[in-house]
């Protein structure tokens, strides 16, 4: 008995996990944006990059679970902040102007969302 109760925790608990989806980018969804834009702030400085937020859109997520954030900044370079789904929250910065080089817009949602 005691050994299919545990099964089954282990079972749910797993689950849950699979379930989880992004779970920092999503902690960063139910803030209000000055939250939001503290966060990226400083997931921007750990880049070494000095951005004060004005603009935050969340554009989508990939197959792999990745959300992807545009974050515009007032000294008018903007960044895409990409944030895995693993527990650490990893996280990925591109500029924008880059990627709209290869077509892709860091303040439209992504067109499967």
């Amino acid at each position: 008995m005691l050994k299919t109760v545990i099964t089954v925790m282990i079972v749910v608990f797993y689950a849950a996990t699979a379930l989880a989806g992004n779970p920092t980018s999503d902690a960063i969804k139910e803030m209000q944006f000055r939250g939001k834009a503290d966060v990226f702030t400083i997931i921007l400085a750990g880049a070494s990059v000095a951005c004060a937020v004005d603009m935050i859109f969340f554009i989508g997520s990939g197959e792999s679970g990745d959300h992807h954030w545009g974050i515009g900044c007032e000294h008018g370079v903007d960044y895409m902040v990409t944030i895995a789904p693993d527990e650490e929250g990893n996280t990925t910065i591109l500029p924008c102007a880059v990627l709209k080089l290869a077509g892709v817009s860091c303040f439209e949602k992504a067109e499967d969302q």
